[in-house]
Protein backbone atom coordinates (compact mmCIF):
# COMPACT_ATOMS: atom_id res chain seq x y z
CA UNK A 1 0.00 0.00 0.00
CA UNK A 2 1.21 3.20 -1.39
CA UNK A 3 2.41 5.63 1.88
CA UNK A 4 0.98 9.12 1.47
CA UNK A 5 3.26 11.79 0.65
CA UNK A 6 2.46 15.37 2.22
CA UNK A 7 4.52 18.00 1.14
CA UNK A 8 4.32 21.60 1.86
CA UNK A 9 1.77 23.49 -0.90
CA UNK A 10 2.27 26.91 -2.08
CA UNK A 11 -0.79 28.84 -3.03
CA UNK A 12 -1.04 31.56 -5.64
CA UNK A 13 1.18 33.21 -7.77
CA UNK A 14 1.58 36.01 -5.62
CA UNK A 15 -0.40 35.23 -2.31
CA UNK A 16 0.66 32.30 -0.93
CA UNK A 17 -0.38 30.16 1.44
CA UNK A 18 1.37 28.90 5.06
CA UNK A 19 1.98 25.06 5.62
CA UNK A 20 -0.28 24.30 8.06
CA UNK A 21 1.23 22.45 11.08
CA UNK A 22 3.94 21.54 12.93
CA UNK A 23 5.67 18.38 12.65
CA UNK A 24 7.29 15.93 15.20
CA UNK A 25 11.41 15.55 14.41
CA UNK A 26 13.15 13.40 16.65
CA UNK A 27 16.55 15.43 18.03
CA UNK A 28 19.67 14.27 19.31
CA UNK A 29 21.16 16.49 21.79
CA UNK A 30 24.44 15.19 23.01
CA UNK A 31 23.69 11.67 24.53
CA UNK A 32 19.59 12.63 25.02
CA UNK A 33 17.00 12.30 22.95
CA UNK A 34 14.26 14.69 22.73
CA UNK A 35 11.40 15.40 19.90
CA UNK A 36 10.46 18.76 19.24
CA UNK A 37 7.91 20.04 16.94
CA UNK A 38 8.82 22.03 14.01
CA UNK A 39 7.74 24.03 11.36
CA UNK A 40 7.97 21.66 8.72
CA UNK A 41 4.28 22.22 7.00
CA UNK A 42 2.84 18.23 5.88
CA UNK A 43 5.95 16.08 5.50
CA UNK A 44 6.50 12.54 4.84
CA UNK A 45 7.97 9.92 2.63
CA UNK A 46 9.29 9.94 -0.73
CA UNK A 47 6.20 8.36 -2.94
CA UNK A 48 7.30 4.81 -3.80
CA UNK A 49 8.39 4.54 -7.42
CA UNK A 50 7.27 2.51 -10.42
CA UNK A 51 5.37 -0.36 -9.31
CA UNK A 52 7.17 -2.94 -10.91
CA UNK A 53 10.65 -1.84 -9.43
CA UNK A 54 8.93 -0.74 -6.10
CA UNK A 55 6.62 -3.45 -5.16
CA UNK A 56 9.11 -6.34 -4.43
CA UNK A 57 11.12 -2.82 -1.99
CA UNK A 58 8.09 -0.97 -0.14
CA UNK A 59 8.31 -2.77 3.35
CA UNK A 60 10.21 -2.22 6.23
CA UNK A 61 11.23 -6.05 6.86
CA UNK A 62 12.41 -6.26 2.99
CA UNK A 63 14.53 -3.19 3.08
CA UNK A 64 16.33 -4.48 6.31
CA UNK A 65 16.64 -7.87 4.83
CA UNK A 66 18.97 -6.12 1.64
CA UNK A 67 20.73 -4.12 4.54
CA UNK A 68 21.87 -7.13 6.39
CA UNK A 69 23.29 -8.22 3.01
CA UNK A 70 24.80 -4.80 2.58
CA UNK A 71 26.08 -5.41 6.36
CA UNK A 72 28.17 -7.95 5.59
CA UNK A 73 29.71 -7.37 2.40
CA UNK A 74 30.69 -3.95 4.14
CA UNK A 75 32.26 -6.13 7.41
CA UNK A 76 33.84 -8.28 5.11
CA UNK A 77 35.72 -6.17 2.69
CA UNK A 78 39.45 -6.36 3.02
CA UNK A 79 39.26 -3.02 1.20
CA UNK A 80 37.38 0.13 0.76
CA UNK A 81 35.83 1.40 -2.18
CA UNK A 82 35.44 5.14 -0.67
CA UNK A 83 39.07 4.92 0.79
CA UNK A 84 40.42 3.98 -2.82
CA UNK A 85 38.21 6.98 -4.51
CA UNK A 86 39.16 9.01 -1.94
CA UNK A 87 43.13 8.62 -2.77
CA UNK A 88 41.80 9.36 -6.45
CA UNK A 89 40.44 12.03 -5.75
CA UNK A 90 43.63 13.87 -3.57
CA UNK A 91 45.64 12.66 -6.40
CA UNK A 92 44.38 14.02 -8.90
CA UNK A 93 44.22 17.59 -6.97
CA UNK A 94 40.11 17.72 -7.21
CA UNK A 95 40.16 17.80 -3.01
CA UNK A 96 43.01 19.19 -1.09
CA UNK A 97 44.95 17.58 1.60
CA UNK A 98 42.95 18.72 4.65
CA UNK A 99 39.80 17.60 2.93
CA UNK A 100 41.44 14.49 2.36
CA UNK A 101 42.32 14.13 5.85
CA UNK A 102 38.48 14.75 7.20
CA UNK A 103 37.11 12.17 4.82
CA UNK A 104 39.23 9.78 5.31
CA UNK A 105 38.84 10.38 9.21
CA UNK A 106 34.91 9.89 8.97
CA UNK A 107 35.87 6.84 6.80
CA UNK A 108 37.98 5.34 9.40
CA UNK A 109 36.04 6.23 12.12
CA UNK A 110 33.04 5.05 11.04
CA UNK A 111 34.84 1.61 10.83
CA UNK A 112 35.95 1.41 14.00
CA UNK A 113 32.63 2.82 15.43
CA UNK A 114 30.56 -0.11 13.86
CA UNK A 115 32.90 -2.64 15.29
CA UNK A 116 31.85 -1.45 18.71
CA UNK A 117 27.67 -2.05 17.89
CA UNK A 118 25.92 -5.01 17.52
CA UNK A 119 21.93 -5.77 16.42
CA UNK A 120 20.10 -2.98 14.81
CA UNK A 121 22.33 -0.46 15.05
CA UNK A 122 25.64 -2.14 13.62
CA UNK A 123 23.08 -3.41 10.98
CA UNK A 124 22.46 0.00 10.23
CA UNK A 125 25.37 1.63 10.28
CA UNK A 126 27.22 -0.97 7.66
CA UNK A 127 24.30 -0.74 5.44
CA UNK A 128 25.45 2.99 5.11
CA UNK A 129 28.65 2.29 4.91
CA UNK A 130 28.02 0.12 2.07
CA UNK A 131 25.77 2.76 0.51
CA UNK A 132 29.14 4.48 0.66
CA UNK A 133 31.31 1.79 -1.00
CA UNK A 134 28.90 0.95 -3.56
CA UNK A 135 28.36 4.86 -4.89
CA UNK A 136 32.53 4.88 -5.05
CA UNK A 137 33.08 1.45 -6.81
CA UNK A 138 30.48 2.94 -9.59
CA UNK A 139 32.39 5.80 -10.20
CA UNK A 140 30.26 8.18 -8.70
CA UNK A 141 31.31 9.37 -5.37
CA UNK A 142 32.78 12.55 -7.23
CA UNK A 143 34.33 15.48 -5.04
CA UNK A 144 30.74 17.84 -5.30
CA UNK A 145 29.63 14.51 -3.54
CA UNK A 146 31.61 14.20 -0.38
CA UNK A 147 30.08 16.70 1.94
CA UNK A 148 26.13 15.03 1.39
CA UNK A 149 27.66 11.54 1.71
CA UNK A 150 29.84 11.94 4.18
CA UNK A 151 27.61 13.98 6.50
CA UNK A 152 24.92 11.53 5.83
CA UNK A 153 27.82 8.54 7.36
CA UNK A 154 28.87 10.76 9.95
CA UNK A 155 25.28 11.76 11.22
CA UNK A 156 24.37 8.12 11.16
CA UNK A 157 27.68 7.20 13.81
CA UNK A 158 26.42 9.80 15.75
CA UNK A 159 23.06 8.36 16.26
CA UNK A 160 23.52 4.48 16.32
CA UNK A 161 26.05 5.41 19.17
CA UNK A 162 24.53 7.83 20.87
CA UNK A 163 20.67 7.75 19.61
CA UNK A 164 17.71 5.36 20.26
CA UNK A 165 16.12 2.86 17.89
CA UNK A 166 14.16 4.53 15.94
CA UNK A 167 10.65 3.16 14.07
CA UNK A 168 10.67 3.32 9.67
CA UNK A 169 9.40 6.78 8.42
CA UNK A 170 11.09 8.73 11.58
CA UNK A 171 12.27 11.93 11.39
CA UNK A 172 15.43 13.06 12.81
CA UNK A 173 17.67 16.45 13.75
CA UNK A 174 20.41 16.83 15.60
CA UNK A 175 21.19 19.81 18.14
CA UNK A 176 22.75 22.36 16.15
CA UNK A 177 21.37 21.96 12.92
CA UNK A 178 18.24 22.64 11.08
CA UNK A 179 18.76 20.00 8.09
CA UNK A 180 16.41 17.10 8.63
CA UNK A 181 17.04 13.20 8.16
CA UNK A 182 14.76 10.48 7.68
CA UNK A 183 15.03 6.48 8.55
CA UNK A 184 14.61 4.09 5.89
CA UNK A 185 14.63 0.93 7.87
CA UNK A 186 17.64 -1.08 6.53
CA UNK A 187 18.91 1.84 4.90
CA UNK A 188 20.51 3.90 7.82
CA UNK A 189 19.30 7.92 7.54
CA UNK A 190 19.00 9.54 4.77
CA UNK A 191 18.88 13.22 3.99
CA UNK A 192 15.20 13.99 3.00
CA UNK A 193 15.57 16.57 0.90
CA UNK A 194 12.09 16.79 -0.47
CA UNK A 195 11.73 17.75 3.38
CA UNK A 196 14.77 19.99 4.12
CA UNK A 197 13.04 22.29 1.09
CA UNK A 198 9.68 22.06 2.48
CA UNK A 199 10.66 23.47 5.69
CA UNK A 200 12.66 26.05 3.73
CA UNK A 201 9.41 27.66 2.84
CA UNK A 202 7.11 27.18 5.85
CA UNK A 203 10.29 29.17 7.50
CA UNK A 204 9.59 32.04 4.96
CA UNK A 205 6.01 31.62 5.12
CA UNK A 206 6.62 32.01 9.16
CA UNK A 207 8.88 34.95 8.30
CA UNK A 208 11.26 33.20 10.75
CA UNK A 209 13.92 34.84 8.39
CA UNK A 210 17.03 33.38 11.34
CA UNK A 211 16.45 29.98 10.92
CA UNK A 212 15.84 30.41 7.27
CA UNK A 213 19.06 32.27 6.49
CA UNK A 214 20.42 29.17 8.78
CA UNK A 215 18.49 26.35 6.93
CA UNK A 216 19.76 27.54 3.69
CA UNK A 217 23.14 28.03 4.38
CA UNK A 218 23.06 24.06 5.72
CA UNK A 219 21.37 23.09 2.14
CA UNK A 220 23.37 24.86 -0.12
CA UNK A 221 26.69 23.61 0.06
CA UNK A 222 24.48 19.68 0.06
CA UNK A 223 24.01 20.32 -3.46
CA UNK A 224 26.27 18.34 -5.57
CA UNK A 225 27.13 18.78 -9.74
CA UNK A 226 25.35 16.39 -12.17
CA UNK A 227 25.26 16.99 -15.51
CA UNK A 228 26.34 21.38 -15.57
CA UNK A 229 23.10 21.62 -13.23
CA UNK A 230 23.60 21.58 -9.41
CA UNK A 231 20.71 18.60 -7.38
CA UNK A 232 19.88 17.94 -4.27
CA UNK A 233 20.37 14.74 -4.17
CA UNK A 234 19.52 10.95 -2.87
CA UNK A 235 22.06 8.73 -1.93
CA UNK A 236 20.33 5.36 -0.77
CA UNK A 237 18.93 2.64 -2.87
CA UNK A 238 14.99 3.18 -3.67
CA UNK A 239 12.21 1.65 -5.37
CA UNK A 240 14.61 0.46 -8.20
CA UNK A 241 16.87 3.92 -7.77
CA UNK A 242 20.34 3.53 -7.40
CA UNK A 243 22.10 5.92 -5.62
CA UNK A 244 22.92 8.98 -6.36
CA UNK A 245 19.26 9.90 -8.09
CA UNK A 246 17.21 12.61 -7.73
CA UNK A 247 13.67 14.31 -7.69
CA UNK A 248 12.00 17.00 -9.91
CA UNK A 249 9.63 17.09 -6.89
CA UNK A 250 12.34 17.97 -4.44
CA UNK A 251 14.12 19.48 -6.95
CA UNK A 252 11.24 21.86 -7.96
CA UNK A 253 10.58 22.53 -4.43
CA UNK A 254 13.93 23.25 -3.93
CA UNK A 255 14.17 26.25 -6.65
CA UNK A 256 10.89 27.28 -4.91
CA UNK A 257 12.55 27.90 -1.94
CA UNK A 258 15.56 29.24 -3.38
CA UNK A 259 13.84 31.78 -5.41
CA UNK A 260 11.71 32.88 -1.90
CA UNK A 261 15.18 33.01 0.48
CA UNK A 262 16.60 35.22 -2.38
CA UNK A 263 13.80 37.53 -2.26
CA UNK A 264 13.04 37.56 1.91
CA UNK A 265 16.79 37.36 2.68
CA UNK A 266 17.91 40.15 0.02
CA UNK A 267 20.53 37.98 -0.81
CA UNK A 268 21.42 37.68 -4.70
CA UNK A 269 23.73 35.09 -4.00
CA UNK A 270 20.68 32.39 -3.50
CA UNK A 271 19.09 33.39 -7.14
CA UNK A 272 22.30 32.68 -8.54
CA UNK A 273 22.12 29.14 -6.72
CA UNK A 274 18.71 28.64 -8.18
CA UNK A 275 19.63 29.18 -11.46
CA UNK A 276 22.48 26.42 -11.60
CA UNK A 277 19.40 24.14 -10.07
CA UNK A 278 17.16 24.87 -12.89
CA UNK A 279 19.47 23.14 -15.23
CA UNK A 280 18.18 20.04 -13.96
CA UNK A 281 14.49 20.57 -15.45
CA UNK A 282 16.66 20.97 -18.85
CA UNK A 283 18.68 17.37 -18.61
CA UNK A 284 17.09 14.32 -19.70
CA UNK A 285 16.73 11.55 -17.22
CA UNK A 286 18.61 9.58 -15.67
CA UNK A 287 20.98 13.02 -15.08
CA UNK A 288 17.91 14.92 -15.14
CA UNK A 289 14.15 15.30 -14.67
CA UNK A 290 13.06 16.00 -18.24
CA UNK A 291 11.30 13.61 -20.52
CA UNK A 292 10.89 15.74 -23.59
CA UNK A 293 7.25 14.91 -24.93
CA UNK A 294 5.17 15.89 -28.73
CA UNK A 295 3.66 18.71 -26.50
CA UNK A 296 6.34 20.11 -24.22
CA UNK A 297 8.19 18.80 -20.96
CA UNK A 298 6.92 16.33 -18.62
CA UNK A 299 9.35 16.82 -15.51
CA UNK A 300 9.56 13.19 -14.11
CA UNK A 301 9.32 12.69 -10.03
CA UNK A 302 12.37 10.51 -10.46
CA UNK A 303 15.00 10.82 -12.45
CA UNK A 304 15.78 6.60 -12.20
CA UNK A 305 12.33 6.38 -13.93
CA UNK A 306 12.55 8.05 -17.23
CA UNK A 307 9.03 7.01 -18.09
CA UNK A 308 7.15 6.70 -15.11
CA UNK A 309 4.76 9.85 -14.81
CA UNK A 310 3.31 10.94 -11.77
CA UNK A 311 0.88 13.75 -11.66
CA UNK A 312 0.93 15.39 -8.89
CA UNK A 313 4.47 15.24 -8.92
CA UNK A 314 4.45 16.81 -12.20
CA UNK A 315 1.87 20.35 -10.94
CA UNK A 316 4.21 20.50 -7.83
CA UNK A 317 7.19 20.76 -10.28
CA UNK A 318 5.47 23.20 -11.84
CA UNK A 319 4.11 25.38 -9.01
CA UNK A 320 8.16 25.96 -8.07
CA UNK A 321 9.15 26.75 -11.91
CA UNK A 322 5.94 29.25 -11.99
CA UNK A 323 7.19 30.67 -8.45
CA UNK A 324 10.82 30.61 -9.15
CA UNK A 325 10.14 33.24 -12.66
CA UNK A 326 7.50 35.14 -11.04
CA UNK A 327 9.78 36.27 -7.79
CA UNK A 328 13.25 36.61 -10.15
CA UNK A 329 11.91 37.01 -13.75
CA UNK A 330 14.44 34.37 -14.65
CA UNK A 331 14.17 33.87 -18.49
CA UNK A 332 14.91 30.26 -18.18
CA UNK A 333 12.27 29.06 -15.89
CA UNK A 334 9.72 31.15 -17.88
CA UNK A 335 10.68 28.87 -20.37
CA UNK A 336 10.71 25.64 -18.39
CA UNK A 337 7.69 26.21 -17.07
CA UNK A 338 5.59 27.45 -20.62
CA UNK A 339 7.18 24.17 -21.90
CA UNK A 340 5.62 22.14 -18.91
CA UNK A 341 2.58 24.32 -18.86
CA UNK A 342 1.72 22.82 -22.38
CA UNK A 343 2.86 18.91 -21.67
CA UNK A 344 0.71 19.05 -18.28
CA UNK A 345 -2.63 20.83 -20.13
CA UNK A 346 -2.47 18.06 -22.76
CA UNK A 347 -1.77 15.23 -19.99
CA UNK A 348 -4.39 16.07 -17.48
CA UNK A 349 -7.24 13.85 -19.62
CA UNK A 350 -5.82 10.86 -19.15
CA UNK A 351 -5.74 11.29 -14.75
CA UNK A 352 -9.21 11.74 -15.14
CA UNK A 353 -11.63 8.58 -14.68
CA UNK A 354 -14.93 10.38 -15.13
CA UNK A 355 -15.26 9.65 -11.18
CA UNK A 356 -11.74 9.74 -9.73
CA UNK A 357 -8.26 10.64 -10.59
CA UNK A 358 -5.39 8.16 -11.93
CA UNK A 359 -2.14 8.78 -9.76
CA UNK A 360 0.23 7.87 -12.07
CA UNK A 361 0.82 7.00 -16.22
CA UNK A 362 0.92 2.95 -14.97
CA UNK A 363 -2.67 2.88 -14.32
CA UNK A 364 -2.31 3.56 -10.46
CA UNK A 365 -5.29 5.19 -9.44
CA UNK A 366 -4.81 7.50 -6.22
CA UNK A 367 -5.52 7.13 -2.90
CA UNK A 368 -7.79 9.64 -1.13
CA UNK A 369 -4.70 11.45 0.04
CA UNK A 370 -3.22 11.74 -3.09
CA UNK A 371 -6.34 12.69 -4.87
CA UNK A 372 -6.28 15.78 -2.60
CA UNK A 373 -3.18 16.60 -2.63
CA UNK A 374 -3.12 16.59 -7.13
CA UNK A 375 -6.17 18.79 -6.31
CA UNK A 376 -4.22 21.41 -4.12
CA UNK A 377 -1.46 21.47 -6.16
CA UNK A 378 -3.99 22.04 -9.48
CA UNK A 379 -6.00 24.97 -7.61
CA UNK A 380 -2.28 26.35 -6.71
CA UNK A 381 -1.64 26.37 -10.47
CA UNK A 382 -5.04 28.14 -10.83
CA UNK A 383 -4.60 30.18 -8.34
CA UNK A 384 -0.96 31.34 -9.97
CA UNK A 385 -1.76 30.92 -13.84
CA UNK A 386 -5.79 31.65 -14.38
CA UNK A 387 -5.37 28.53 -16.76
CA UNK A 388 -8.73 27.14 -17.21
CA UNK A 389 -7.83 23.62 -17.14
CA UNK A 390 -6.14 23.51 -14.08
CA UNK A 391 -9.20 25.59 -12.23
CA UNK A 392 -11.87 23.24 -14.26
CA UNK A 393 -9.65 19.91 -13.20
CA UNK A 394 -9.50 21.20 -9.51
CA UNK A 395 -12.79 21.95 -8.99
CA UNK A 396 -13.94 18.92 -10.93
CA UNK A 397 -11.54 16.38 -8.82
CA UNK A 398 -12.94 18.20 -5.37
CA UNK A 399 -16.00 16.65 -6.93
CA UNK A 400 -14.89 13.34 -6.66
CA UNK A 401 -13.39 13.26 -3.41
CA UNK A 402 -16.76 14.33 -1.80
CA UNK A 403 -18.89 11.81 -4.44
CA UNK A 404 -16.13 9.13 -3.09
CA UNK A 405 -15.63 10.17 0.73
CA UNK A 406 -19.55 12.05 1.18
CA UNK A 407 -17.05 14.65 2.21
CA UNK A 408 -14.54 17.12 1.02
CA UNK A 409 -10.53 17.19 1.92
CA UNK A 410 -9.44 20.11 3.42
CA UNK A 411 -6.46 21.68 1.85
CA UNK A 412 -3.18 20.92 3.41
CA UNK A 413 -2.30 24.40 3.95
CA UNK A 414 -4.01 27.92 5.72
CA UNK A 415 -2.84 31.61 6.04
CA UNK A 416 -2.07 33.77 3.58
CA UNK A 417 1.27 35.47 2.93
CA UNK A 418 1.99 38.01 0.05
CA UNK A 419 5.61 38.44 -1.86
CA UNK A 420 6.38 40.92 -4.29
CA UNK A 421 7.20 39.47 -7.53
CA UNK A 422 10.08 40.30 -9.78
CA UNK A 423 9.54 43.59 -12.47
CA UNK A 424 9.20 42.49 -16.40
CA UNK A 425 6.98 40.76 -18.23
CA UNK A 426 5.15 37.66 -17.44
CA UNK A 427 5.58 34.48 -18.52
CA UNK A 428 4.54 33.00 -21.80
CA UNK A 429 0.70 32.77 -21.48
CA UNK A 430 -1.45 29.31 -21.74
CA UNK A 431 -1.62 28.46 -25.28
CA UNK A 432 -3.60 25.61 -27.23
CA UNK A 433 -1.85 22.40 -26.28
CA UNK A 434 -3.66 20.09 -29.14
CA UNK A 435 -6.09 17.46 -28.96
CA UNK A 436 -6.76 15.88 -25.26
CA UNK A 437 -6.81 19.91 -23.67
CA UNK A 438 -10.25 19.56 -22.88
CA UNK A 439 -12.02 17.90 -19.64
CA UNK A 440 -12.81 14.36 -20.53
CA UNK A 441 -10.56 13.60 -23.05
CA UNK A 442 -8.26 10.90 -23.19
CA UNK A 443 -4.96 12.05 -23.92
CA UNK A 444 -1.78 9.52 -23.18
CA UNK A 445 0.70 10.44 -21.53
CA UNK A 446 2.28 6.96 -22.24
CA UNK A 447 2.64 7.33 -26.12
CA UNK A 448 5.05 7.88 -28.36
CA UNK A 449 7.93 9.58 -27.57
CA UNK A 450 9.10 12.74 -29.75
CA UNK A 451 12.13 15.34 -29.13
CA UNK A 452 10.43 17.98 -30.91
CA UNK A 453 10.68 19.86 -27.16
CA UNK A 454 13.35 21.07 -25.28
CA UNK A 455 14.29 23.37 -22.47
Amino acid sequence: MRRTLLIGLSGAALVCCAPAAAQPVIVLDGSRVVTRDEPLGPLADLPPGPPATASSARTASSRRARGVARARAATSARHSAAAAALRRLRARGAISAADYAHYAGSLAGARAALRRLSGTRHAELASVLGLVDGIAARGSLTASRLRPVFLTLDRNVQWWTQGRLLSDGDRVSFAGSQIVFQYYAGYGLQLQMLGNWGKVNALYFSSQDTALRGLVNELVPLAAQRGGAIAWEYYFTFDGGTPPWTSGLSQGTAVEGLARSAQELSDPSLEAVMRKALGLFTQPAPVGVKDARPHGNHYLIYSFAPHYHVINAFIQALNGLWDSQALTGDARAKRLFHLGDLEARYELPYYDLGDWTRYSNASEQSTPSYGGLLRDFLRGLCERTGTREYCSYADRFSRYLIGRLGHDLPSQTTGVRKATPAPGPTPPGPTSPGPGSSPGGGATPGGPRAAGASG
